[in-house]
């Protein structure tokens, strides 16, 4: 009886199981988890999100360590230039430099990089809205392959019975041989018009297990999907109508970062360490500096006209 219980139990089990994989259900949310273009989009968001933690990094005061060593000989009156080149040359300096008043310019990177995130998410938003529909195209023709296997059939089952009351009645001369015959071609003919049905399900079926990127050759029966009409919202909020929104956004943001570029542009940098020539008191040349670097815009033969166009 205790065998009886557990042999029930992992046979309910077993049905429910195949139930979970028949449906479309099962097919769509087996395609989006497969996707490799969905996987793609992931991706992307990671590096967008890095690349916005590498462009704030790179807003900080950069500080390096540069180390010149140089030594030009002068033989027999042959060599460079010690004007020019002091013979030789040893620094060792930690030097540091940081951009300022470029805040429009960081919001206008910044605003890049988000509006491309949100590409990247509306995107991949449509592409499963794509997979959705795909499979749910695929898996209605398998499943109408189904129900057009299943009457064909149940048509070859009734004709089988048909053709042994007909094979009995044509031995006892109560019906025509001629007529038989043409009954056997007619039957022969539906087995080959089922054998051709079924090579189709099998290769429409196959079809659907690509699609949702399922490795399978086991054919479990397809369940009605019982496809409902569904009630549209604002289509503003609309996948699709978002995209434009966010191409127009990243057209206004290019336009923004070809203004920024023509903006004035300072940088502030300083220095510290051990810089010598060793042409006189070598000791002493510990030392600082400090300095400022600023770019003007003036002419960039029109430039800025083809990039707007």
């Amino acid at each position: 009886m205790k065998r009886l219980f557990i042999i029930l139990i992992f046979a309910s089990a077993c049905l429910r199981l195949s139930a979970q994989k028949n449906n479309v259900d099962y097919f769509v949310n087996q395609a989006i988890t497969n996707s490799p273009l969905l996987k793609d989009y992931e991706s992307q968001l990671s590096s967008l999100t890095l690349d916005s933690k590498i462009f704030l990094a790179g807003l900080k005061p950069q500080v390096n360590g540069v180390s010149t060593n140089s030594y030009a000989p002068v033989i027999g009156g042959w060599g460079y230039d010690n004007a020019i080149t002091n013979g030789q040359q040893l620094s060792a300096l930690a030097s540091v430099s940081k951009s300022l008043f470029n805040k429009k310019g960081i919001e206008s990177q910044l605003a890049g990089m988000q509006i491309q995130g949100q590409s990247a998410m509306n995107n991949s938003k449509i592409s499963e809205q794509d997979i959705r529909k795909t499979v749910a195209d695929q898996y209605i023709t398998v499943y109408g392959g189904q129900l057009q296997l299943d009457f064909n059939n149940r048509i070859n089952n009734m004709l089988s019975r048909e053709d042994s009351v007909l094979k009995k009645l044509t031995q006892d001369n109560v019906y025509k041989q001629t007529d038989y015959l043409s009954f056997v071609v007619t039957r022969q003919q539906q087995l080959l018009n089922t054998s051709q049905l079924k090579i189709q399900y099998d290769y429409d079926y196959a079809t659907l297990n690509y699609l949702a990127g399922i490795i399978d050759t086991t054919i479990i029966p397809l369940t009605d999907p019982q496809l409902k009409s569904v009630t549209f919202g604002d289509s503003h909020m609309s996948i699709f109508y978002i995209q434009f929104e966010l191409d127009s956004l990243k057209l206004a943001n290019d336009r923004a970062l070809i203004d920024v570029s023509y903006l004035p542009t300072i940088n502030v940098f300083a220095d510290a360490g051990y810089n010598s020539s060793f042409a006189y008191k070598a000791y002493k040349n510990f030392g600082t500096s400090i300095g400022i670097n600023i770019s003007i815009p003036i002419y960039d033969g029109k430039k800025k006209k083809l990039q707007y166009t």
